[in-house]
């Protein structure tokens, strides 16, 4: 109908806007370890860290392997039992090894 045919013609077409796919975006740091599996992740991210302290001339405090070498379920556990530990109960729980192992270089 020609109604119809003239309406369509007056719609203003619309330009949609490019979505950009994961090749065309910049990868982040975090998207670097992203296929990896977790302790690759960790590994890498122990890396990255230690890297980035030497850049800035920080040299990290060294803890026992032995301590090095526990999961994170060995070190609340050590956490839980030293009574000069900066934090308590649920914060324990919560924390990653990271964060146990960094409040542990503190006590050094």
């Amino acid at each position: 109908t020609p109604e119809v045919n003239a309406a369509v013609e007056e719609v203003p077409k619309v330009e949609t806007p490019k979505i950009e796919t994961p090749e065309e975006k910049p990868q982040k740091k975090s998207d670097s370890v992203k296929g990896l599996d977790h302790l690759a992740k960790l590994r890498a991210e122990a890396k990255s860290e230690l890297e980035s302290a030497e850049l800035e001339g920080e040299k990290p405090k060294e803890l026992d392997e032995e301590i090095l070498a526990m999961n994170v379920h060995e070190l609340r556990k050590l956490a839980r039992n030293n009574p000069n530990f900066p934090i308590r109960g649920r914060d324990i729980s919560k924390a990653n090894r990271k964060v146990l192992l960094d409040y542990f270089r503190e006590l050094l």
